[in-house]
């Protein structure tokens, strides 16, 4: 096999990117053989004012608040005091807490997958908590057998 260097790489991609470049313009030129410039010139002011609504309204988006767009509040795990004085070191762990944890890391998984940087914000501010979910989970399924 032959060793191409990245000089002939980056000639072979630009090459091929004018190519097709060249030949969407041979398509539409053929398209649009028979308008009037003044007819080409209409078109290309509707589809520039179309890319300016369209830019205006995501611009617009990103500032208005949503009902939808709520934020997850993250709050300490409540826990059942013990049931008697033998058993101060053992916890107890809910099925409804265990339930919410269940969805806190499903929460917390696609946040790492969609938002990084919300992520990251979360674990930095509350490090360890991750650690602790776990570690109350693993609770939940001894307390259980």
């Amino acid at each position: 096999m032959k060793c191409m260097n990245k000089d002939n790489v980056a000639k072979k991609i630009a090459n091929s990117i004018l190519n097709v470049q060249k030949r969407f313009a041979t398509f539409m030129n053929a398209k649009t053989k028979g308008c009037s410039v003044r007819t080409l010139g209409l078109a290309s002011i509707v589809v520039c004012a179309v890319y300016i609504f369209l830019s205006v309204l995501a611009i617009v988006d990103v500032f208005k608040k949503k009902a939808s767009r709520t934020h997850i509040p993250i709050s300490h795990i409540r826990m059942r005091a013990p049931i008697n004085e033998k058993e101060k070191s053992v916890i107890i762990v809910s099925a409804a807490a265990y339930h919410r944890m269940q969805q806190f890391r499903v929460v917390m998984d696609s946040l790492r997958i969609c938002d990084k940087n919300y992520y990251d914000s979360i674990l930095t501010n509350r490090p360890g908590l991750m650690d602790s979910i776990q570690l109350l989970e693993t609770i939940y399924i001894k307390q259980q057998r």
